[in-house]
């Protein structure tokens, strides 16, 4: 197939269309998340939290397989990504729901959770005096006291209502994820110039989304509270499905297969062809699901640690926890143009890495970077309170 020099250098309309959105879906997606451990624990006071963000992500990751089918064999990508994003901004809507806890219950929460909070200002002034002593006498500190953990009951009005809207959400997210990545490389004939352009274009939307939610979900949730931050997670979806609807005159094109209109046809795969594939995708995934694993310890462990051992930022302002997940896509939206440069420069050298030579170096990133949090423990954060610097490096 050839193309002609306007084909070449001009993406089309529904690019930007795919790209805002995902943007909004990701802003939806990544509003709940920076704050979803911290509500688990400082709303709900669940004893499991870590089993109840693992388990919600691992169905994140599971249900487009269930998605990729539906649209494969079904609705087409179109109707699925639709459905998806309607479900999703009911489930984000069902999280937003202010429902009253019992009076009777709430007043022990409150109780309790005032207790747990002087006993956290006792535990802080007794590190903090044991810190001074040690610089005091040039000794090293000695501390081996844990930090109170929260002891009273639970809240229960929404926790029904809340687990029924994670399920809703993983489906919705299942049905939506998968079918509109594939639609943006649809955009493109085969073999096309723009298409890997295209995808890093579409990416970059995925981090705008995600940079941006962090900082107006903890906003919200200091403000206003855990309702109006959910709620924005709402509203993100409701902007993405908007704009999907009313601006699909442009990607109709993108649906394979049974539409002459249709610029991907769907491909007929010998069985030793689908069989390469499908081995290809199990070395893909042993992969990943490490990458994946350190990965979303950014919205657990630490999150956590954001919130209860980092000090102020120069002594003046404590971070809120949630605000730490927008440092990543700061970092990527400002980092990837030194990274593609980096490569060309390499590539004109002859010394580019190949793809799987690139990613082991992206592991070899990933566990230097939790090894500075191992340091920054053995600093005085496993205790203590060490500078919100070490999280951000």
């Amino acid at each position: 197939m050839s193309f002609n020099s306007s084909e070449k250098s001009k993406h089309p309309p529904g690019l930007a269309v795919l790209f805002f959105t995902e943007m909004w879906e990701r802003f939806g997606f990544y509003t709940m998340l920076a704050i979803f451990v911290l509500y688990l624990d400082e709303y709900f006071h669940f004893e499991n939290v870590g089993q109840i963000y693992g388990l919600y992500l691992a169905f994140v990751y599971f249900t487009p397989i269930l998605g990729g089918l539906i649209a494969d064999r079904l609705l087409g990508f179109r109707r699925t990504i639709t459905i998806g994003a309607v479900m999703m901004a009911i489930g984000y809507s069902m999280v937003a729901l202010p429902i009253p806890e019992n009076p009777e219950l709430e007043a022990q929460v409150r109780a309790a959770e005032k207790q747990h909070a002087i006993a956290m200002q006792n535990y802080k002034e007794r590190y903090e005096a044991a810190r001074r002593r040690a610089q005091a006498t040039n000794q090293a500190l000695q501390w081996d006291e844990r930090e109170p953990r929260y002891t009273g009951p639970g809240r229960t009005a929404r926790r029904v209502i809340f687990l029924l809207a994670l399920i809703i959400l993983v489906l919705g997210n299942g049905m939506f994820k998968p079918n509109i990545s594939v639609m943006v490389g649809n955009l493109y004939p085969e073999g096309s110039p723009l298409k890997d352009n295209a995808f890093n274009i579409f990416y970059m939307g995925i981090n705008i989304g995600a940079l941006f939610a962090p900082l107006v979900a903890e906003g919200l949730r200091q403000t206003l509270g855990w309702s109006w931050a959910f709620g924005a997670s709402a509203v993100g979806m409701a902007i993405s499905l908007s704009i999907f609807q009313i601006f699909r005159r442009h990607i109709i094109h993108a649906e394979i297969g049974h539409s002459s209109k249709s610029v991907v046809q769907a491909e007929d795969l010998s069985p030793k062809e689908t069989k390469q594939r499908v081995t290809a995708l199990i070395i893909i995934f042993a992969i990943v699901i490490v990458f994946w694993m350190s990965f979303h310890q950014n919205g657990f462990t630490l999150t956590l640690w954001a919130r209860d051992n980092t000090s102020k930022l120069f002594g003046i302002w404590q971070i809120p926890p949630g605000v730490f997940a927008a440092f990543n896509p700061l970092f990527v939206i400002s980092l990837t143009p030194l990274v593609v440069l980096f490569w060309g420069w390499r590539r004109k050298k002859d010394k580019e890495p190949s793809t799987p030579g690139k990613i082991g170096i992206g592991m070899l990133l990933t566990a230097g970077a939790f090894l500075i949090m191992a340091v920054a423990g053995q600093a005085g954060g496993d205790y203590g309170r060490v500078s919100p610097w070490w999280l951000i490096s």
